[in-house]
């Protein structure tokens, strides 16, 4: 009996992936490829929408994007534009996430709520840089540990 790699490819496929064309794959087979830290980010931003929210912001962007780079969420209490920076980690000893916002990194936030403003056509209103952590105790953390830190720079 002759034997090929595609002829063995074709029956490991056959036997491990059987599927119809109309239903959906098997949860072990479609495993996300965004890297786990991304997947993190995005539960800690929602999370941070949410709880703006239940503090009376009214969320005008989520993760402004230009060529300079991002803000996670724009927001407006009151007369003031809110620019908020989320950060969400699996808790570790010693070191907080607000320790990842760097000098630069706050440069760049100013700069970019600049370009914000220009776009929005929102003139000179006061604003605010807030920082929100997003604390998990594990990936799988349903309530999260949130601190908000306004006006952190």
């Amino acid at each position: 009996m002759k034997w090929s790699v595609l002829s063995a490819w074709r029956g490991l496929k056959s036997k491990f992936m059987r599927f119809s064309s109309g239903a959906s794959r098997s949860p072990a087979l479609t495993q996300s490829k965004t890297p786990r830290h991304l997947l993190l980010g995005k539960k800690g931003e929602r999370l941070a929408v949410s709880y703006l929210r239940r503090k009376h912001h009214r969320i005008l962007a989520r993760n402004f994007t230009t060529k300079l780079g991002e803000i996670d969420i724009v927001s407006r209490r009151g007369g003031t534009i809110v620019f908020t920076e989320v950060k969400s980690s699996v808790r570790a000893v010693g070191f907080a996430p607000r320790d990842r916002v760097s000098i630069s990194k706050r440069r760049k936030l100013e700069q970019l709520s600049l370009i914000f403003l220009q776009r929005m056509r929102l003139g000179d209103p006061p604003v605010r840089f807030d920082i929100i952590e997003v604390n998990f105790k594990h990936e799988k953390d349903p309530k999260p540990e949130i601190v908000h830190l306004p006006a952190a720079f």
